[in-house]
């Protein structure tokens, strides 16, 4: 997988134009594969919290400065890839997103 989202941060005190660790998430239509550790969350548990999505917005939230969300779009995924951006966003937190390409 080649990423080409960087997201450099912007924050005092951090070396100019230092570049944010990505934490990867892969979204598919129904679900979300959380990277490394492939914690899996399906679409409908998104919103009810307590998930590892959840979890994994808290505390990059909490390190937002030197840390970024990056979605890894699969084919399908628009509708659920917008409600994580939403979601992503109203905790401050910056976001990217690739977008993968169908294997035939």
């Amino acid at each position: 997988v080649r990423i080409t989202s960087v997201i450099r941060s912007t924050a005092p005190g951090a070396a100019a134009g230092e570049a944010k660790q990505p934490s990867r998430i892969d979204v598919y239509r129904d679900r979300l594969v959380i990277q490394p550790d492939g914690a899996v969350v399906s679409a409908r548990d998104v919103d009810r919290g307590g998930d590892a999505f959840s979890r994994l917005l808290g505390d990059v939230a909490a390190d937002k400065d030197s840390r970024y969300i990056l979605l890894m779009a699969q084919p399908g995924s628009a509708t659920l890839v917008n409600l994580l951006k939403k979601k992503i966003r109203a905790r401050g937190v910056d976001v990217g997103c690739e977008l993968c390409e169908a294997v035939p």
